[in-house]
């Protein structure tokens, strides 16, 4: 596992596996440091910055969702 300071533009393109321990952790200085990120990242998204961003996790059909919820 590795350990870096966080950088938004690494961050936005990590990808991420649930079922998976992550191999790479991002730190964070401070709950105002992470605001301040936040307050970036929504920036970038009104400034269309975020618009090739690399892809999240497969969409999950409602179908499947729900018969995962009924079961729970």
């Amino acid at each position: 596992m590795q350990r870096y300071p966080v950088q938004l533009e690494w961050l936005i393109n990590q990808g991420a596996e649930i079922d998976h321990y992550q191999p790479l952790l991002f730190i964070v200085d401070s709950f105002d440091h992470l605001f301040g990120l936040v307050d970036r990242l929504e920036r970038w998204m009104r400034e269309g910055k975020l618009n090739n961003v690399a892809p999240g996790l497969p969409e999950i059909a409602e179908k499947d969702l729900r018969s995962f919820m009924d079961a729970a």
